[in-house]
């Protein structure tokens, strides 16, 4: 049998060749390979980390093939459960979405086909701690380019801070409007910039003033009555521009054509850092008590004019005790003033005629005149003490006015008077301003006869439902349990207690001795 014939040197040297080169391409390209597994591995690692550390949560979902499917590691921290196990993540957590959400969670996974993207909010209910939050999730539908399969790109972000901060802020601002709408007066709100950002339901009616229409404070100006405008505008600015509390009245013409007196009450809105955002105030129609001034006025007014009609209209009335004797006061007091000192006056002049025509025993003629004059003097001023004009022809607040600057000529005691404004006189009856004018002279005559005081502070004042009188002095006070009718005080208490009012004492003798006198109104 014949041996095969070897083979040429030269073509085994290139076998071997060849297949050197083989097996370096095969170890290059493991080499290659394992370097792009570590690559790819680092790589998962930093976007693992990154999305991590961003919080958020991450999907991918093939519908067709779960196993393909990726979420970022936050999901199972949010969510409450581990995606891996399985099939159909998106369907567990779509059971943990609340019941008020769930129709706008389906509705939007419904429209993701047609429209590609979705963006929805919803509340979610965490499976284990049971803790409710706002999630934010955007879904995008893809394409994979190498597969052709569609793809679910989805991100979910925890809102609940902003969410609750926003449903806190919405029902406080229910409960606002709630409660301003239920109110009988005018409340309002405006910006720095004086626009009108909120009006109750009294002030939409009241203005007759569409809901929704942009308002400025400057468009109501030609309601304001002149009088008043340039003095209203004027006062704004001023208290605005130092950040201060807003108060005063203004005569307007309303829808109607009507005139009618309206009182504003305003604040001002500032934030920490002294951020100044405009005013939240009401407005008041004190259209009755305007109409209730004029009418008051133009009452005194006929019962000056004519004194006759003024007495048969209190001659059918049920006169009180204390009321009777306040006439009686006020009938003594014209008798001396109109009777008593027109003598004494005429005296003065006679005396004085005499003493020009005579000229001995001038001391005598001179000491007869004072004495005409003395007399003269003290009649007037019990004239005034027992029927004091101002009461009834000015008011309360007057005539107390006039009544403290009668005792200026005096050093001591030093007399301190805080009132209330002229627009509250009329909260009184005019029985009840005598009643507090007579109490005031006796604490007045009480301070000077036995307090012994260097100074006496005096209140006058309107609560809601109360008329205040606070006394002060600073002497040694007195013990009103020792002290003997004849002071005063005895009187005081009989008034106080026939209008209902109350009366309390606090003594602290040498240091601050006060009376406090309520009366109710009106």
């Amino acid at each position: 049998m014949p041996r095969p014939k070897p083979l040429p040197q030269k073509s085994t040297r290139r076998t071997q060749k060849r297949s050197a080169t083989i097996q370096n391409a095969t170890s290059l390209q493991k080499s290659e390979q394992k370097k792009r597994i570590l690559e790819l591995r680092e790589a998962r690692f930093q976007l693992k980390t990154l999305l991590e550390v961003h919080g958020a949560i991450y999907y991918l979902v093939y519908p067709k093939h779960p196993e393909k499917n990726y979420f970022s590691p936050n999901w199972k921290k949010l969510l409450g459960f581990s995606p891996d196990p399985i099939i159909d993540p998106l369907e567990k957590k779509k059971n943990s979405v609340l019941i008020d959400s769930l129709r706008i969670y389906e509705s939007n996974i419904e429209q993701l086909t047609q429209k590609k993207k979705v963006n929805f909010k919803y509340e979610y209910q965490h499976p284990k701690s049971g803790k409710i939050f706002w999630l934010q999730e955007e879904i995008t539908l893809k394409t994979d380019p190498l597969s052709g399969q569609e793809i679910w790109v989805g991100r979910i972000i925890d809102i609940s801070e902003p969410e609750f901060f926003k449903k806190y802020i919405g029902e406080s601002e229910k409960r606002f409007k709630s409660i301003t709408d239920s109110l009988p007066v005018m409340i309002w709100v405006t910006d720095e910039e004086d626009n009108v950002t909120y009006f109750n339901q009294k002030s939409y009616t009241f203005f007759d003033i569409k809901k929704g229409q942009a308002l400025r404070l400057a468009d109501f100006g030609p309601i304001i009555d002149p009088i008043d405008k340039e003095r209203v505008f004027a006062q704004w600015d001023r208290q605005k521009e130092k950040r201060l509390p807003l108060h005063f009245e203004v005569l307007i013409t309303d829808r109607h054509d009507q005139k009618r007196y309206l009182a504003i009450e305003a604040i001002p809105r500032i934030l920490p850092q002294d951020v100044f955002i405009g005013y939240i105030g009401a407005a008041f129609d004190l259209t009755k008590e305007y109409q209730f001034k004029q009418g008051m006025e133009k009452a005194f007014g006929l019962l000056q004019a004519s004194e006759e009609k003024y007495r048969k209209l209190f001659e059918n009335m049920q006169l009180t005790k204390l009321q009777a004797e306040e006439e009686e006061r006020i009938q003594i007091g014209r008798d001396l003033h109109d009777g008593v000192g027109q003598v004494l006056a005429y005296l003065s002049m006679r005396l004085g005629l005499a003493k020009l025509r005579n000229d001995a025993n001038q001391e005598e003629w001179a000491q007869l005149e004072q004495s005409a004059r003395s007399a003269l003097e003290q009649v007037r001023l019990l004239s005034r003490t027992l029927a004091p004009p101002a009461l009834r022809d000015l008011g309360l607040r007057d005539a107390v006015k006039e009544l403290i600057a009668s005792y200026d000529i005096i050093e001591k005691p030093k007399i301190e008077l805080e009132i209330y404004r002229q627009t509250e006189d009329y909260n009184l009856s005019l029985e009840k301003k005598i009643v507090v004018y007579r109490i005031l002279q006796e604490l007045l005559s009480n301070a000077f006869k036995h307090a012994h005081a260097t100074t006496i502070r005096i209140k006058l004042s309107f609560t809601k439902r109360h008329f205040e009188l606070v006394f002060t002095e600073d002497g040694i006070g007195f013990d009103p349990s020792k002290v003997k009718k004849g002071v005063g005080l005895e009187s005081i208490r009989s008034r106080v207690a026939f209008y209902k009012g109350t009366i309390t004492h606090e003594q602290s003798p040498g240091k601050k001795n006060k009376t406090l006198i309520q009366l109710p109104i009106p």
